[in-house]
């Protein structure tokens, strides 16, 4: 029972310490944006007369600690009111501790008269006194009184305070404020926590409605989610030497002084998350959405001998977007220039995409309902995660993956889960089984790349048939087929390959940046069975392909010749790297796609320095535990070239 109960727990803070964890790292990684406007003029906290409950032990201990090192004066309310009053004497003159049980509405009001009578009126409550509950036990073995217990406290406790400090700051005409403390449990449901979790959800739901309510009085109510911190509860919950892990719970004090003083606009009815407020707080306050800890992506900007690389200079080759190098059909600028001689610019393009999906539609003998068009295939992926799942849902996918596609889960708040590939008779492979088994009740999209993305492995026929006998069929299978144009491989599977033998949902997600080479149209598509296309299409933004972009798409999409000769060039340019590096003694794992993960011969820094001096950038990434680096395929006098410099390579060691 011990065990089983250490597990909940464990499971319970592991769920702040993911989403603080993450955050944290990418604010040390990146630096605050300047494009932030500064917040209006804040709240001074310097005597502050400040309500904390729950406030001897833990989170409370270091809050009233912070607040009144901050120049505040801070009330500690909790159950054992010789303790309170330990703890304010040893913070000083500025704290008094009162004997207050927060489900008791006799207790709060005498309790807030109290404070009333000492310092004439109260500017600041924070409700932290809150009980975990039973975490033990599934949702249908907690009695009513044990679920009652919990919310007594979580809940009622909390809006009973609120009562008592609202009802004395309108007394005294004080605009305050009042801070409910919530959990990272309301990001992600967790079994076990059954109790908890709902009186975190409905203590946000007081929040807002007290704030409503509240608002005509000038007074602001806001809550605060809070990551795992190392406690009394935490050390008991699963042992000292994890919980030593745990950040202290003084981390989370500016969180709280951010809120404190954060004008009323701000954060009227609003549930921060502590993580987003330490790593960049102005960005959490004024966004209300996961958006407050991404950041705006950029690729590297290079440099030559001092000159700056322009990425169409062909005097350089920058290899970072995995773009054609056969370069796109001639077609195309043929398209585009008897279109600007035949349409005027002030029209607007065709909302309907009817030329496009009736192309489209001859390409893979589906009907033109069958197809969603977007701006890029990193627009329908998005559009597509907007459609099927919200914050808190889990995604499956693979391990490393594509970047992209955890900074899309990352801004919609999403819990991304990465099955690493698997080695089958000396070949890598997509671990289907793996990814079956990580299907949870939470689970709202599998997401799967074929070719993947870095590896160039794709999803084989057998093996993604009997995967799709052990997956729900209501959950969204997703196939990203960016790079499969390249492929070559007789046993390779697509999502049209299958959605004609199942009413699932399954879909393919295609470009035209890759094997088209019209990165610098924007066009991708997401296609599958007409209803669910459909459910897809409510997301589409209007216009959102111009209409150039349309009439290349579909030249290149009609030129087959071209596209047979980007197919065989590169198949043939591919198999040439392998068998050289073969040749240097390298390892490599087989592609197919346009680029191929072979051993790197030196350390990755090295490497990239050797092309760098010969105006070749490479990707300045190392994958599975730094032991490959990602070669491009190019033509064929650039890969002599770059194989020439591989050599060089691995001659240096």
């Amino acid at each position: 029972m011990i065990r089983k109960l250490r597990r909940r727990a464990v499971r319970l803070f592991a769920v702040g310490l993911e989403l603080s964890g993450k955050a944290l790292a990418r604010s040390k990684a990146k630096s605050k944006p300047a494009s932030v406007p500064p917040a209006p003029a804040s709240v001074d906290v310097n005597g502050m007369r400040v309500v904390i409950t729950g406030g001897t032990r833990g989170i409370g201990q270091a809050l009233a600690k912070g607040f009144t090192d901050a120049g505040a004066r801070v009330a500690i309310l909790a159950r054992n009111g010789t303790e309170a009053a330990a703890v304010a004497k040893a913070l000083g003159p500025l704290a008094i501790g009162l004997q207050a049980n927060v489900t008791d509405p006799i207790a709060m009001d005498r309790a807030f008269a109290q404070i009333d009578a000492c310092w004439g009126g109260v500017d600041l409550l924070i409700n932290n006194a809150g009980v975990p509950g039973t975490l033990d036990r599934a949702a249908w073995d907690i009695s009513a009184p044990e679920l009652s217990d919990v919310i007594a406290v979580n809940l009622v406790g909390a809006h009973l305070a609120a009562q008592s400090a609202i009802k004395l700051m309108r007394s005294r005409g004080i605009s305050g404020r009042i801070i409910n403390v919530s959990s990272g449990a309301v990001n992600r449901p967790t079994a076990g926590m059954t109790a908890y979790a709902v009186s975190k959800y409905a203590l946000e739901g007081l929040t807002r409605q007290l704030a409503v309510e509240a608002d005509r009085s000038g007074i602001s109510v806001a809550s605060i989610r809070l990551g795992s911190v190392r406690t009394a509860m935490t050390t008991a919950a699963f042992g000292a030497t994890k919980a030593s892990l745990l950040p202290d719970p003084e981390t989370v004090v500016p969180a709280f002084l951010t809120l404190a003083r954060a004008p009323k606009e701000l954060v009227q009815g609003r549930s921060f998350a502590s993580w987003h407020l330490l790593a960049d707080p102005e960005a959490e306050l004024r966004t209300a959405n996961p958006l407050a800890h991404s950041r705006a992506f950029t690729y590297p900007h290079y440099t030559h001998n001092g000159r700056s690389v322009s990425r169409t200079d062909p005097a350089f080759r920058i290899y970072d977007r995995a773009e054609n190098q056969f370069g796109a059909s001639p077609a195309v600028a043929a398209a585009i220039l008897a279109d600007l001689n035949a349409r005027p610019l002030e029209v607007y393009p065709d909302e309907t995409h009817a030329p496009l999906r009736a192309a489209l539609s001859d390409h893979m003998a589906l009907s033109p309902d069958c197809f969603a068009i977007g701006n890029g295939s990193w627009e329908v992926l998005d559009r597509l995660l907007e459609i099927f799942t919200q914050g808190g849902d889990e995604v499956i996918g693979g391990k490393p993956g594509w970047f992209g596609f955890q900074m899309l889960c990352d801004k919609r708040a999403l819990v991304s889960i990465k099955v690493p590939m698997m080695l089958e008779n000396g070949r890598l492979q997509h671990d289907l089984t793996a990814v079956a088994a990580a299907i949870s009740p939470a689970t709202r999209l599998i997401y799967l790349i074929s070719p993947s993305n870095p590896e160039g492995v794709i999803l084989r026929r057998t093996a993604f048939l009997e995967f799709l006998t052990l997956v729900p069929k209501e959950i969204p299978i997703l196939l990203d087929e960016a790079y499969f144009e390249y492929c070559n491989d007789p046993d390779a599977i697509t999502a049209r390959d299958v959605i004609d033998l199942s009413d699932r949902p399954i879909f393919g997600l295609r470009t035209f940046s890759k094997f088209y080479a019209l990165a610098s149209m924007r066009v991708g598509y997401a296609y599958g069975r007409a209803e669910h296309i459909a459910l897809l299409n409510r997301g589409e933004r209007i216009f959102n392909i111009a209409h150039l972009s349309e009439i290349a798409v579909i030249a290149a999409l009609q030129d087959h010749a071209h596209s047979a000769f980007v197919l065989d060039a590169n198949g043939v340019q591919r198999k040439m790297i392998q068998d050289h590096a073969k040749g240097m003694g390298l390892q490599f794992i087989d592609s197919q796609t346009c680029f191929i993960l072979i051993e790197l011969p030196c350390p990755l820094d090295n490497l990239i320095d050797l092309f760098a001096q010969e105006g070749i950038f490479l990707p300045a990434k190392a994958y599975y535990k730094a032991k490959y680096f990602m070669f491009p395929v190019s033509t064929e006098q650039e890969n002599r070239r770059n194989l020439t410099l591989l050599a060089k390579a691995v001659k240096k060691g």
